[in-house]
C-alpha cells in the first residue's frame, strides 16, 4: 500500500509548520537563555497538540502534568520561573530555559523539600502551601500538579523534549518526500493548507528539491536527507546532507524560497558546526580525510543574473568560517548556487533513467507549482492575475 493510505499530507503538512515555529522559538530561546511571556504561552500550545502523536497514554499522561505545571507557572507572574528570571537576566517578565532553571538548584531544592513536608503532614499541609507561595510564587493547583510530577522531573524532561520534537522535522520532511514522489501535489487541499504563508511554501519545497537533486545527480545525493546537529547547547539544522563513507566525501545543500545574500550569509556560519560536527564522527569511525565535495544553494530568483553574485558573497562567507582544507578541491568548483527552474530547464529527460522518469515528472510538476505559488505570494495582487498568464510550466 502506499504511504498516502496511512498518512494525510495535508495534515503531515500542517504538522511540520508547527514544527518549524517551534523550532524557531526554541533556536531563539537558547540564544537569550529565556522565551518572552508570549513564546512560552505558544510554546506549552504546540507541545500540547503534539503530545496527542506520541507514546501510550501513560507517557503522554506524563507529558500533559508536565505542561499543565508549567503553563500555570507562566500564568502566575510571581512565580519561581520570574524570580529566576530576575536574578539571572535582570527581567521578571520572561521564561528561563529549563536548562537555566536547573543550574538554579538550591531554589529547586527547597521547592521540593517543602511540597514533601506537605505531603507528609496532611494537617498541616494549608500552612505548607502558604509558604510555598510566599517563597516561591507556587499556587496549591501547582503544587498539587507537581505532586506526582515532580519540579526536578519536569526540568530534566522539558530539554529531552525540545530535542525530540526538533528531530521529527526531519523525520517528517522524508515522510512528505515520499508522499510527493508518489502523488506529487495533488494531495493538498487549498483549503486546509495555507499557501500563502512563506513557511508552508518551504516546507513544500525541501523535500520536492531533495528529490530533484536525487534523480538529477544521482549517486551520494541520492541519500540527501534533512540533518539537526546538537553542538555547544545549540541546534543546527540543514536541509540536505549526504555522506560518502568510502571515499570520505561530504554534501550539503540548504533549500531556500528565495535565493538572496542575506540568506546566504545567515547559513554559512553554521556550515563550520557540521563540517566539525561529521569531522568528529569521522574520526571514530577510523575516517581520517573528510572534506566537503559539494556544497549547494538551490531556490527560486526572480533574477538570475544575481546568482554569479550571490555566489560569490558565498565563496566569500566560507572563506572567512572555514579552513581552504575543508574542501576537497576548489571553492568556485564545490559551491553552487542553483535555480530550480533554470535547472529544470538544463535537464536532459532522456538521460534520466527510465524508472524514475515517472517520479521525475511528478517532481517538475511539483515545482513549477510551488514556483507559481511562491511568485504570486511575491507580486502585489493588481499582478497576480497576469503572472497566471505569463507563468509556463517548465
Amino acid at each position: 500500500m502506499s504511504l498516502g493510505a496511512h498518512i494525510d499530507i495535508n495534515w503531515l503538512v500542517d504538522r511540520l509548520v508547527k514544527l518549524r515555529e517551534f523550532s524557531s522559538i526554541i533556536l531563539e530561546a537558547r540564544e537569550r537563555k529565556y522565551l518572552e511571556r508570549s513564546d512560552a504561552k505558544r510554546l506549552v500550545e504546540l507541545l500540547r497538540e503534539f503530545a496527542y502523536d506520541y507514546g501510550d497514554e501513560t507517557s503522554r499522561g506524563h507529558l500533559l502534568k508536565l505542561l499543565e505545571a508549567i503553563e500555570k507557572a507562566i500564568v502566575k507572574r510571581d512565580s519561581f520561573l520570574y524570580r529566576i528570571a530576575k536574578k539571572r537576566f535582570d527581567r521578571d517578565d520572561v521564561v528561563p530555559i529549563p536548562e537555566v532553571v536547573a543550574e538554579e538548584l538550591p531554589m529547586v531544592k527547597l521547592l521540593e523539600l517543602l511540597n514533601s513536608l506537605r505531603r507528609r503532614l496532611p494537617f498541616r499541609g494549608r500552612a505548607i502551601g502558604r509558604v510555598l507561595e510566599a517563597f516561591g510564587g507556587v499556587d496549591e493547583e501547582l503544587i498539587d500538579a507537581l505532586n506526582t510530577v515532580g519540579i526536578r522531573d519536569l526540568i530534566g524532561s522539558m530539554g529531552i523534549l525540545f530535542e525530540n520534537f526538533l528531530r521529527d522535522i526531519s523525520t517528517y520532511s522524508m515522510l512528505l518526500q515520499k508522499l510527493i514522489e508518489q502523488h506529487g501535489l495533488e494531495l493538498i487541499d487549498l483549503n486546509k493548507v495555507n499557501i500563502a504563508k512563506g513557511d508552508t511554501l518551504s516546507i513544500l519545497l525541501e523535500p520536492v528539491a531533495r528529490s530533484f537533486l536525487a534523480i538529477t545527480r544521482g549517486g551520494t545525493w541520492e541519500y540527501a536527507q534533512p540533518r539537526l546537529i546538537f553542538r555547544g547547547g545549540r541546534s543546527y539544522e540543514f536541509d540536505a546532507v549526504a555522506l560518502d563513507h568510502v571515499n570520505g566525501r561530504l554534501y550539503a545543500a540548504e533549500i531556500e524560497l528565495t535565493l538572496s545574500h542575506d540568506v546566504v550569509r545567515k547559513k554559512v556560519s553554521n556550515l563550520k558546526e557540521l563540517y566539525e560536527s561529521y569531522v568528529e564522527g569521522a574520526r571514530s569511525i577510523g575516517l581520517t580525510n573528510l572534506c566537503i565535495e559539494n556544497y549547494l544553494f538551490t531556490g527560486f530568483t526572480k533574477d538570475r543574473g544575481n546568482l554569479n553574485t550571490i555566489k560569490n558573497t558565498l565563496i566569500d562567507e566560507v572563506n572567512k568560517t572555514l579552513p581552504t582544507e575543508a574542501f576537497c578541491k576548489n571553492l568556485d568548483e564545490a559551491i553552487e548556487v542553483l535555480d530550480l527552474i533554470q535547472a529544470i530547464q538544463d535537464t536532459n529527460e532522456n538521460k534520466i533513467p527510465k524508472e524514475r522518469r515517472q517520479v521525475y515528472k511528478r517532481i517538475v510538476k511539483a515545482i513549477g507549482t510551488i514556483y507559481k505559488w511562491w511568485y504570486e505570494s511575491r507580486a502585489p495582487k493588481s499582478r497576480k492575475s497576469a503572472s497566471q498568464q505569463t507563468y509556463r510550466q517548465p
